[in-house]
């Protein structure tokens, strides 16, 4: 909330601001106010129609709003604008993927692999797209450097998008805990700090 009012009293002063557009758009989506996030890409986009960054966000709040033709319309704007974006092909391929447009969600995961290999999690998308159009060309030795990117504590995959591959036990149990301490880290403070009960 402090973040938020910072982020207001910024734009308050001075309505073109591009970054506090932006990061004020981050935060509401972080806070799932994303009709609100929405309007600030707009506005951001306004006064920078050029900026992939704001494109590519604004394609996350479409998503999130299952708003996918936009979405992937955004994504192709920033992918356009900077083609070694990975973000933008990450997003353009989490948008066909949920369409169910594997061939065209495999070239985007696949060229966000290209742009950044260690980008988190992107490894293991793109090999379980990979499983999904049944391109069995090097299969093998993509998914034992994606197994050994999961041994060595790597973000390389969300946990179910390994379970079809031969991952063991202790790599399903290692990637998962990788991926539930990142997606969600304990609290730097406890939100109860009154009466302890028995």
């Amino acid at each position: 909330e402090d973040a938020l009012s910072a982020y207001t009293q910024a734009i308050a002063l001075a309505p073109g601001n591009v970054g506090a557009l932006n990061n004020r758009g981050n935060l509401l989506m972080r806070l799932r106010r994303n009709r609100e996030a929405l309007r600030d890409y707009d506005a951001a986009l306004a006064v920078a129609p050029d900026n992939s960054g704001t494109h590519c966000n604004r394609g996350n709040v479409l998503f999130e709003l299952r708003q996918f033709d936009q979405a992937s319309a955004a994504y192709e704007r920033a992918a356009a604008l900077s083609p070694g974006l990975p973000e933008a092909h990450r997003g353009l391929g989490n948008t066909f993927f949920e369409l169910g447009q594997y061939e065209q969600a495999f070239q985007a995961y696949d060229a966000a692999y290209r742009a950044d290999p260690d980008r988190d999690y992107i490894e293991g998308c793109r090999l379980h797209t990979k499983m999904h159009v049944c391109d069995w060309d090097t299969l093998a030795a993509e998914t034992a450097s994606l197994l050994a990117h999961v041994r060595q504590g790597k973000k390389a995959s969300e946990p179910f998008w390994l379970l079809p591959t031969p991952a063991s036990p202790a790599e399903q149990l290692l990637c998962a805990e990788r991926f539930s301490s990142d997606r969600h880290p304990p609290y730097p403070v406890p939100l109860w700090r009154g009466d302890k009960y028995t």
